[in-house]
């Protein structure tokens, strides 16, 4: 029978896995906790990345005192196959520990799906599949991956009260309040990987890491180069923890110093005169990349929009004109006609329209 205790219990499993959220792919973020008879938290555990032991055996060996008659509780469904590491069922049923198992949401892996229950049940462990919102939307990136080989894209661009982003010789201005520039680097550290343009680069030479206090999280880089102009005295070599550029027209001289750097360079096709960025995509989601962060200009953000591979968009409006400046939206369309559905919400002197599509 499951209780608003165990409601409870798992959403501390999801305050666990929050701390990973970012840091796992390919593999999804896991929280757990073993609870006794008594409701009291005895240990947990978080999968902390690929290739590393998953929440569940964390949590087992963290626990410190004899304990039996324990309640596993796991935001995800146990793994029930070898891959990097053995089957968490396997470890659960070892311990002699469990004697009942909740988990938050059912894995989509078809060699995990629905399938954990029964192998723990026929091994005399209760299992109950409990469904939360807050668990499901958790793993919509994982779920939408998997689904569609693709990473979930959301984007960000920020304007001015009259829709421009840069002066019209396109100097960069700040925008945005520093409340608002926490909300940019808070999803930068949840997100597997940022995507971002050459333009952006040259523009403004920017770190592309996540900085929220004193801790500083270096992420993958995307890179879109057409031309590999990408300056090898960018800031983004020292800054985040992998590069890789996708480029269309071929230049030896320009590929070598790159690789050199320790770029990954991927040539894609064209589309419309512009990188093929179904293609781009589709080399994301085999990296497996769950979430992408897409941080670029006007151009970037109108091509996702009108290709119709955004699944998510934060529109900042700082309380800023610019006269003469450079339009955020020059592709045909404006935020008032974009699709999906918006709410708007104030952060700080900003307003913070998020857009679902």
């Amino acid at each position: 029978m499951q209780t608003n205790t165990d409601y409870n219990f798992l959403n501390q499993a999801l305050v666990l896995a929050n701390k990973c959220l970012g840091l796992c792919s390919p593999n999804p973020a896991v929280g757990c906790v073993l609870v006794n008879p008594d409701q009291k938290i005895v240990s947990q555990g978080y999968h902390l990345a690929a290739g590393q032991n998953h929440a569940e055996v964390n949590a087992l060996n963290n626990l410190t005192n004899a304990n039996k008659n324990l309640t596993l509780y796991v935001t995800l469904e146990p793994c029930t196959h070898f891959g990097k590491t053995p089957p968490c069922v396997n470890a659960i049923i070892e311990s002699k520990v469990i004697t009942r198992v909740v988990y938050g949401y059912k894995d989509p892996n078809p060699l995990v799906n629905n399938k954990a229950k029964k192998i723990l049940q026929d091994n005399g462990i209760d299992c109950d599949y409990m469904p939360i919102p807050e668990i499901e939307k958790f793993y919509s990136a994982y779920s939408y991956w998997l689904k569609n080989k693709k990473p979930f894209v959301t984007a960000k661009i920020a304007i001015s009260l009259n829709g421009m982003i840069a002066t019209e010789d396109s100097t960069s201005v700040k925008l945005t309040s520093n409340l608002i520039d926490e909300f940019t680097h808070q999803n930068r550290a949840v997100s597997d990987a940022i995507l971002t343009t050459i333009n952006t680069i040259l523009a403004d030479d920017p770190q592309l890491n996540a900085r929220l206090g004193e801790n500083t999280l270096k992420k993958k880089l995307y890179i879109l180069d057409s031309k590999l102009r990408l300056p090898l005295d960018a800031q983004v070599f020292t800054t985040t923890q992998s590069i890789t550029i996708f480029y269309s027209f071929d230049d030896e001289n320009k590929e070598l110093k790159l690789r050199k750097q320790g770029c990954k360079l991927i040539k894609v096709d064209r589309l419309q005169s512009a990188i093929n960025l179904t293609s781009v995509l589709t080399h994301i989601g085999e990296d497996g990349i769950h979430s992408l962060w897409v941080e670029a200009g006007g151009k970037c953000f109108a091509s996702f929009v009108n290709a119709k591979l955004l699944q998510k968009a934060f529109i900042y409006i700082a309380p800023k004109w610019i006269n003469h400046g450079k339009i955020a939206f020059a592709n045909g369309f404006d935020k008032a006609s974009l699709p999906g559905k918006k709410t708007y919400r104030q952060y700080g002197e900003d307003i913070l329209c998020e857009i679902n599509f």
